[in-house]
C-alpha cells in the first residue's frame, strides 16, 4: 500500500527498488539446501547485479529507456574499479558452481561491469512500468551482496547504489518529461531540482 501511494502521488517515470541479498536465507552455499520459491539466489550472481525490464524486447516501446540505461549503468560501475573486480569474482563463482551445472534453475548473467537480467518470470508483470508503461517507463531492481555487511564491504554496497542512482539520473535528464536541471550529492541526502522541458528530447 505505501508503494501504491508513492507512484499515486509522484506518478515517477522510472523506479529504483533497491534490494540486498538477504544470505541467511538464500545463500547457502553447498550446503544441500534450494529456498523455495528463491532457488535461483542459492548463489549471488554478482556482487551487484540489476533487474532491468525490456533489455531484450525491442519491439517494447520501453525498450529504447532499458537499452540507455544499461549503456550508462554499465558505464558508472565500469569507472569504479573496486566495484568491476568484485563483480567479476562473485560472478565467475556463480558461473563455475550454479549456471555451468544447472542452467534452468541459475540464469546466465551478461558478460561486462555489471550483472543485467530481466525480471524474475513470477514478478514480471506486477511492477509498474509492466501495469502502466505510459507513466512508468522502467522500473528497476538492484541486488548487492550487503547482509550484516560492514566497514569496507557495505561502503561497496553502498558504491554499487549510488552507481545505479547516478546513471538513472543521467536518463531522467536527457529523456523525461521534466528534465533534472542539478543534482547535489552530500554524504546521504540527495537534493534535485527540476525544469519543465528535457535537457535533449526525443
Amino acid at each position: 500500500m505505501a508503494k501504491r501511494r508513492a507512484w499515486e502521488r509522484w506518478l515517477p517515470e522510472m523506479i529504483l527498488d533497491g534490494h540486498g541479498v538477504p544470505s541467511h536465507e538464500w545463500n547457502q552455499p553447498f550446503s544441500g539446501y534450494l529456498p523455495g520459491m528463491f532457488a535461483e539466489h542459492w548463489i549471488p550472481r554478482a556482487f551487484l547485479y540489476v533487474y532491468l525490464p525490456y533489455l531484450n524486447e525491442p519491439e517494447n516501446p520501453c525498450h529504447s529507456w532499458a537499452l540507455h540505461l544499461a549503456q550508462s549503468i554499465q558505464r558508472h560501475v565500469h569507472n569504479d574499479a573496486d566495484l568491476v573486480q568484485k563483480n567479476d569474482e562473485i560472478r565467475e563463482r556463480y558461473q563455475r558452481y550454479a549456471q555451468r551445472w544447472e542452467p534452468q534453475i541459475f540464469p546466465f548473467v551478461t558478460q561486462g561491469p555489471l550483472a543485467l537480467l530481466p525480471p524474475v518470470a513470477r514478478v514480471a508483470q506486477l511492477h509498474y512500468s509492466a501495469q502502466r508503461p505510459r507513466v512508468t517507463r522502467l522500473e528497476v531492481v538492484t541486488e548487492v551482496v550487503d547482509e550484516v555487511a560492514e566497514g569496507p564491504w557495505l561502503n561497496l554496497c553502498v558504491q554499487g547504489h549510488l552507481a545505479v542512482w547516478k546513471a538513472m539520473i543521467e536518463v531522467l535528464q536527457a529523456r523525461a518529461k521534466k528534465a533534472i536541471k542539478t543534482v547535489a550529492i552530500s554524504g546521504r541526502r540527495v537534493r534535485l531540482s527540476w525544469g519543465c522541458e528535457p535537457m535533449n528530447p526525443t
